[in-house]
């Protein structure tokens, strides 16, 4: 019966209902897109790195160890597995497989690639979209992506980071998407080009052979190119997999090939390790979706909440006259409630469909995941539909609860009592300041880097008290937002009546006002939050990056790796030595070619020693080579640096890895030419932190004349850039241009490191924005919902209006001035909010990783220009509101319609 009551009560006033069904429909809808979407991306990572096994039933992957006959090893084991395969009745097809890690250049432009060599179709999982496969050495195939990037075509040419391969033919594209290093196909042949290429490992693949993987090439612990071999067999589904894995193993061990250097496994079994190690790198991704969601959830709460307090009380009278005629406050309660329900079923039956194909449309126009299946996982979406019933129907009993509490005789009242009013007013501004400034205490609290707090309790604190700061805020909003509007009154009070009564009409509902102004600041608030949050973030960490690489690019001629299998090899690789066994300096163009590439400010070279022994400690031996702190190289450093002729700077990396402190001593085996040098023994520096680069001393001039040798050359270079953001592009350039002639060339410096952060501040930054303005459309329709109930409420006004003399132009204008002035207070107190949160958030990230405190950083454009978005999306939602008044008849409008 209550159900029946409320569909009739729904289908005799659609237009009460119908802005509640759209926030309930677009609420639900965002949640369920954003888990479907979150769940169709991870499924699809997670695919993407195991495409290469993905038309594969077996895969044999090679692994380089730090030695000089690591290639051969690798070469010998996968021949040996080959022949034991070619007599193998059970295999259909074989291929050779490998990938790398490169840049792509044309111009002044670069993208990070996945060179990818190219199987033949049994194993093939692409095909060009347009172009053919690569054939010769010198083929790529790019994506469509790329391709774009980089502004290029079928036909055009274009340069690879790598060393002694010539430019490239771009001979196909196709039309992947979502990689973080999009594939560059290209023939085996060229993988074997760049396998020759890469410089035997650093000593570290045996610490971390992991980092040294991801930094190199996938499927390699060392910085060569990993080999895997893909096998297709006749019969898969009748064939013992497992088995036929354990007898290859066991055969290349027979052979003397270990297992850490050919490794037979499960081509499914390849694929699970690549999902699990995609896993957590994705969880993050649903999470963050799933929070936007649910904040989008919350907004259109407060929309419902809100329309149902304007539904009770322009029903007011019914509420009071059934009551007068024996109905309980339960069963009030219970038909508003009734009607709740219904809204809340049928906008979440509408909202799950509709986020599933906005789910499906979103992957189509960005990463394509869909392709590798829509992820629904009806188990979660049986939880959003429950959260969107459940919460419309929360949010309605806020303010049922209220209006049945009111005795009948005052229900028939045309307002609630002043007394009544006052009551509640005082009670709630109470509440209201307490909890502020327990929340801003809590901030100034937990924002006190001189407290010795963990760093989960900083966190916690901060988080806590801002939360607790906002509601107050926005819990007292029906308080101070009409004393605003008051306050604008005053300035407007000779402006034009249209102006004056705009401004009193906000004032005259504060509970309707303050709750619309509530949405609005939630949804600007959080997006100036993770603006502002973002960009002090982003100064915070280049501040700590510029203390720790002072120099933007800083490059080495040579460097001699440790053989570490090989003790007796005291010598770097061949063509990096002159003939006297020394590391090679610059090349005598190198300097002009490094200053005349673009975006280079200037470029200096300096002098640089043959690797010096030093020793820390009684046990710590290591060798590198010294280079003197000149005036020229502290006018390229980002901040003053000064030493002592008795001290030595080592980078943070290199402290820690000898295992030293500032003010202990390093030993330095200077060069020896007579034997008076050799009766002085080693020098005596203190070590003090310079972060130049990894593995390069600073001394000053004095002590690096005590330390020249006969190998001492022009060897170190150190680069400015005019912007930061073109990192990424330069060093491909200088790659490009200085290692032909210079082979042996390495890279460091900060200001790559500043891109990558910037990058992903940036990406993240734009996401998030995205994903909140979702909320901010939620609140808008509150706007334009509240709106239009308030010109449901005052029909007979506004047509007393009318008959008055005010024309429809008017009216409209009077709904458009009530907008901006709502959306304006609550955009200015939304930023303000946003401003100290998002610094406070980057502030207490900053103090767990034990940074200084960052000042106030603003991306004013990316900000003003959000909260320009929603003011003027507020305007417009009086449009459709201020139409329907000022078309309604002011004769039909004055009727008494009851």
């Amino acid at each position: 019966m209550l159900l029946t009551h409320a569909w009739q009560e729904i289908r005799r006033h659609p237009g009460r209902f119908a802005a509640t069904l759209l926030a309930i429909v677009v609420s639900v809808a965002f949640l369920a897109a954003t888990q479907v979407s979150g769940d169709t991306e991870a499924n699809a990572m997670r695919q993407r790195q195991a495409l290469y096994a993905s038309k594969a039933d077996i895969v044999a992957e090679s692994y380089l160890w730090h030695s000089r006959q690591a290639r051969w090893r690798r070469d010998d084991g996968l021949e040996t597995l080959e022949k034991a395969l070619a007599a193998d009745p059970r295999v259909e097809y074989l291929e050779r497989f490998s990938r790398a890690f490169s840049q792509v250049t044309h111009g002044d432009r670069s993208v990070g690639v996945t060179l990818t060599s190219t199987p033949e179709w049994p194993l093939r999982w692409f095909t060009p979209t347009r172009g053919e496969l690569p054939r010769g050495t010198n083929d790529i195939v790019l994506t469509e992506q790329t391709a774009k990037t980089l502004g290029v075509g079928v036909g055009d040419q274009v340069e690879l980071s790598v060393t002694g391969l010539d430019a490239f033919t771009v001979v196909g594209l196709t039309d992947e998407r979502g990689f973080a290093d999009p594939p560059a196909y290209v023939a085996y042949s060229t993988m074997m080009a760049v396998d020759a290429s890469f410089p035997p490992p650093d000593y570290t693949v045996l610490l971390h052979p992991d980092a040294a993987t991801k930094r190199a090439t996938p499927g390699s612990s060392g910085d060569g190119v990993g080999v895997s071999i893909l096998i297709k067999l006749k019969d898969p589904e009748h064939t013992d997999i497992n088995a036929m894995v354990t007898e290859l193993q066991t055969e290349l061990t027979r052979q003397a090939v270990l297992r850490i250097i050919v490794h037979v496994k499960p081509a499914d079994q390849v694929r699970t390790e690549a999902a699990q190690a995609t896993t957590t790198s994705t969880d993050w991704m649903g999470w963050m979706l799933r929070g936007t969601g649910a904040l989008a959830m919350v907004v259109g709460g407060l929309i419902i909440a809100t329309t149902f307090q304007i539904l009770v009380s322009q029903r007011r009278r019914q509420t009071g006259l059934l009551r007068a005629v024996g109905a309980s406050r339960a069963q009030v309660l219970l038909r508003y409630a009734a009607e709740a329900l219904l809204l809340g079923v049928a906008g979440t039956a509408i909202g799950i469909p509709v986020g599933i194909a906005g789910a499906v449309v979103a992957s189509r126009l960005g990463t394509d995941g869909a392709r590798f299946g829509l992820q629904v996982n009806w188990r979660w979406l049986a939880l959003i539909a429950v959260v969107g019933v459940v919460a419309t129907v929360v949010a309605s009993l806020v303010s049922i609860r209220s209006a049945v509490r009111v005795r009948p005789l005052e229900a028939l009242q045309p307002a609630l009592p002043a007394e009544g009013r006052r009551r509640s007013t005082v009670a709630l501004a109470i509440i209201c300041l307490v909890g502020l400034a327990a929340g801003v205490a809590g901030l100034l609290w937990g924002l006190d880097a001189s407290r010795p707090l963990s760093p989960t309790r900083r966190i916690v604190a901060v988080t806590a008290s801002a939360a607790v700061a906002a509601v107050a805020v926005m819990a007292s909003s029906a308080l101070w937002v009409p004393l605003l509007t008051r306050v604008v009154g005053r300035l407007v009070a000779r402006a034009r009546p249209t102006v004056r009564l705009a401004v009193a009409n906000t004032g005259r509902s504060p509970a309707r006002v303050g709750a619309t102004a509530t949405s609005l600041m939630l949804a600007v608030g959080l997006v100036v939050t993770v603006q502002v949050g973002a960009s002090t973030g982003r100064a915070a960490a280049f501040g700590v990056v510029d203390q720790r690489y002072p120099v933007d690019i800083v490059m080495q001629s040579a460097v001699q790796p440790p053989e570490l299998a090989d003790p007796g090899n005291g010598q770097g690789p061949p063509g990096e030595v002159d003939e006297f066994g020394y590391l090679k300096g610059w090349d005598e163009k190198a300097l002009a070619l490094a200053q005349a590439t673009p975006g280079v400010a200037r470029a200096r070279s300096f002098a640089l020693t043959q690797p010096l022994p030093v020793q820390a400690g009684l046990i710590t031996w290591d060798e590198m080579p010294f280079t003197p702190l000149t005036p020229e190289a502290v006018a390229m450093y980002s901040h003053p640096v000064t030493l002592a002729p008795n001290q030595v700077g080592l980078s943070a990396e290199d402290i820690g890895r000898l295992n030293l402190r500032p003010g202990r001593t390093l030993q330095v085996f200077a060069f020896v030419a007579s034997q008076d040098d050799a009766d002085k023994g080693p020098m005596q520096l203190e070590v003090v932190e310079v972060n130049l680069a990894p593995m390069v001393a600073v001394v000053t001039p004095e002590t690096f004349a005590k330390l020249t040798d006969p190998g001492t050359r022009q060897g170190l270079m150190l680069v400015e850039l005019t912007d930061e953001g073109d990192a990424g592009t330069v060093m491909s350039q200088l790659n490009a241009k200085l290692v032909p002639d210079n082979p042996g060339l390495k890279m460091a410096g900060g200001a790559e490191l500043k891109a990558n952060v910037g990058a992903l501040l940036d990406s993240v930054t734009l996401v998030l924005t995205g994903l909140l303005a979702v909320a901010a459309l939620v609140a808008l329709i509150g706007v334009s919902n509240t709106l239009g109930l308030s010109v449901m409420e005052r029909t007979r006004e506004s047509a007393l209006l009318r008959a008055l003399g005010l024309q429809r132009r008017g009216l409209r204008v009077m709904l458009l001035i009530e907008a901006a002035l709502l959306s304006s207070i609550s955009i200015v107190v939304g930023l303000g909010a946003g401003l100290v949160f998002g610094w406070g958030g980057a502030a207490t990230i900053a103090h767990v990783l034990g940074w200084p405190t960052p000042g106030l950083a603003v991306n004013w454009t990316l900000t003003v220009l959000s909260c320009l978005a929603v003011a003027g999306a507020g305007v417009l939602a009086s449009v459709l509101p201020g139409r329907r008044a000022a078309l309604a008849s002011p004769v039909d409008a004055l009727a008494d319609i009851g």
